[in-house]
């Protein structure tokens, strides 16, 4: 029985991946332009992937990214979005500060929010 190669990236890379790419592509809508996200792709280069995603998740303030994609409707491509997802990545600390801060800003943007604060 010969082992199979392991893939190239781990889930959490390949999900960065795909979560950076859906940030730049609604970047570049916005902005009528190819953008893409230097801040970020420094920082990858810099900390790697997990004490990138660490160090925005644990912020005081959410990003902009995290209101760009969560106002879009993408939230599922948030940094946030991914510690939930990869839970296995990151310390208990992180993973509250990430379901803290979906919860808030998720439901503060969901329609039936605004229907309870009117009731």
């Amino acid at each position: 029985m010969s082992a199979q190669p392991k893939p190239t990236f781990d889930n959490l890379e390949a999900d960065y991946i795909d979560a950076l790419e859906a940030y730049e592509r609604r970047l570049s809508e916005k902005n009528g332009k190819k953008t893409v996200a230097g801040y970020t792709r420094r920082a990858r280069i810099q900390k790697g992937v997990q004490q990138l995603i660490v160090d925005l998740v644990m912020s005081r303030k959410p990003s902009s990214g995290f209101f760009e994609l969560v106002d879009n409707g993408l939230a599922e491509h948030s940094f946030e979005a991914l510690v939930l997802k990869h839970w296995e990545h990151f310390p208990p600390n992180v993973i509250a500060a990430a379901g803290r801060r979906m919860a808030q800003y998720i439901y503060a943007r969901h329609p039936a929010a605004a229907d309870a604060e009117r009731s």
